[in-house]
């Protein structure tokens, strides 16, 4: 077929013919007199497009009450982590209701730093356990105290 350029209205109606009422994709590209390759192309861009604006979630406002909301909800899980924390060093044991919980270990059991990381899970047959480490000496230590005595 010749070169013809089109207007992207003229595109943006035949992608719309094509979709609706179950346009036959030959049919409306002779009608548009572009090639069928064009007219897939066109409603491939048109469906990545149309995927991608409703992949982006909640408007602007929504989305800045929504983070709020998760900068909140963050600061309430480090003030509950720092409690349990504290609870534990008084030998007060702490859960939360409704769920199998267990703080960050205090301080690595082999250099005694108090800077352990949270590195993944480790799928046990209980289920899964939070797997830390110590940035000190890469210590690996699991959810309820054992430890991988060979760091890193």
């Amino acid at each position: 077929m010749p070169y013809r350029e089109l207007t992207p209205e003229t595109k943006l109606a035949a992608v719309r013919e094509v979709w609706g009422r179950g346009g036959r994709v030959a049919v409306v590209a002779r009608k548009y007199g572009v090639s069928r390759v064009s007219l897939y192309r066109w409603t491939a861009l048109a469906e990545g497009t149309m995927r991608e604006a409703l992949a982006e979630g909640p408007g602007p406002r929504r989305q800045a009450d929504l983070s709020r909301l998760e900068e909140e909800n963050a600061a309430l899980r480090r003030y509950l982590v720092r409690l349990a924390v504290q609870a534990r060093a008084a030998g007060v044991q702490v859960e939360p209701p409704g769920e199998e919980w267990e703080p960050p270990p205090a301080a690595c059991p082999r250099c005694g730093s108090r800077k352990m990381w949270r590195d993944g899970f480790y799928a046990a047959k209980g289920g899964r356990r939070q797997r830390y480490e110590c940035s000190s000496c890469h210590l690996v230590v699991y959810q309820g105290g054992s430890t991988r005595a060979d760091g890193w």
